[in-house]
């Protein structure tokens, strides 16, 4: 399990602003200089795989190239960090320090959900697969902005390696962590938007990697296992709130990745629907990517969601569920949705 260490070069764990002596599995014992840092960090209500193993490797992408960088993450880890990536012995802060250079985005670039503690002035560059908010960010930091539509932003951080020509020293965690997250974030290679650089990344990857043979299935085993617990725990720390000009308050979105969509949803579709009636906000739906057959089932009792659903995406509702007829994910799905049609 991630914890708090203090001063072990093997330890590994979520360190407080107090603790600002960082050590790493890595074999190299860190201590801030005397100039302010470099936080990498992401945003939104939960950290995932793709955030953690993100903001990890580019700190230690940095530290390598000579700055003071740490990884910061307050939000509460989600169901994609399983004890295969908690093993990996990932370091990063719970809380940022006070005195900072400037600010790393992975994973995020919506303004609204970056960190609050973020100065936006004081970012320097964003790694991002999600769309929308382009402009924002190259206004402000130009071609500083990566905000690409691929699989996975860990796949950013590794070309971002390979720009550096500091590939070779890359830390088995950080590459074992990016190799996760290439993994969970295309789900396997099935989902369309997995472009050929998420391929080559991963490919690339494995020279560097000690995961055990095996390891793709195991992990996602552990995923679906994950989601078998309590679904009242789990959705909150797998949602995204977005706002949408038709609406007058945000859409929630919740997403379950499994192996057998249709039986997931006839399985829990009453407590999914009761966890949407529980959102403060009476536009919300829930999607379920089904890696077994290769859709995604989506389920909204809101007749407006639904008539955005089937207006953007071409599906029909019936008893409040619909089939994409390919595989999305949640973050493919906002994009149509903010599609003019």
């Amino acid at each position: 399990m991630v914890q708090s260490v203090q001063g072990d070069a093997d330890a590994y764990g979520v360190l407080n602003e107090s603790e600002y002596f960082i050590c790493y599995k890595i074999g190299l014992c860190y201590t801030p200089h005397a100039m302010a840092p470099i936080v990498v960090t992401s945003g939104g209500s939960f950290t995932d795989v793709d955030a953690l193993a993100c903001a990890v490797a580019y700190a230690e992408l940095a530290r390598l190239q000579g700055k003071d960088a740490v990884a910061v993450l307050p939000r509460p880890l989600n169901h994609t960090i399983t004890k295969m990536v908690q093993d990996q012995r990932p370091v990063f802060l719970k809380v940022a320090p006070t005195d900072v250079s400037g600010y790393v985005l992975v994973d995020i670039s919506n303004p609204t959900w970056v960190e609050p503690f973020v100065d936006h002035a004081k970012v320097v560059a964003v790694f991002d697969h999600h769309f929308g908010y382009e402009d924002y960010w190259r206004e402000r930091i130009g071609d500083a902005a990566q905000i690409e539509m691929i699989g996975a932003a860990a796949t950013l951080i590794w070309e971002a390696w390979v720009a550096a020509g500091l590939e070779d020293k890359i830390s088995a965690t950080s590459a074992n962590l990016l190799s996760i997250a290439i993994v969970s974030n295309t789900l396997n290679f099935k989902v369309p938007i997995t472009s050929d650089r998420d391929h080559t990344a991963f490919a690339a990857l494995a020279i560097h990697t000690t995961l055990p043979q095996g390891w793709v299935g195991k992990y996602l085993a552990e995923v679906e296992a994950s989601i078998g617990g309590d679904l009242a725990d789990i959705l909150p720390n797998d949602l995204k709130i977005e706002t949408f000009a038709e609406f007058d308050q945000p859409i929630h979105i919740a997403q379950v990745e499994v192996y057998d969509g249709l039986a997931f949803l006839t399985a829990n579709k009453q407590k999914l629907i009761d966890f949407m009636h529980h959102q403060p906000s009476p536009y919300a739906f829930v999607d379920i990517p089904s890696m077994g057959d290769e859709h995604t089932y989506l389920l909204a009792e809101n007749k407006e969601v639904q008539d955005l659903l089937s207006q953007k995406l071409g599906v029909s509702f019936a008893d409040n569920v619909a089939v994409t007829p390919t595989l999305m994910l949640r973050k493919m799905i906002i994009k149509r949705l903010r599609t003019a049609d």
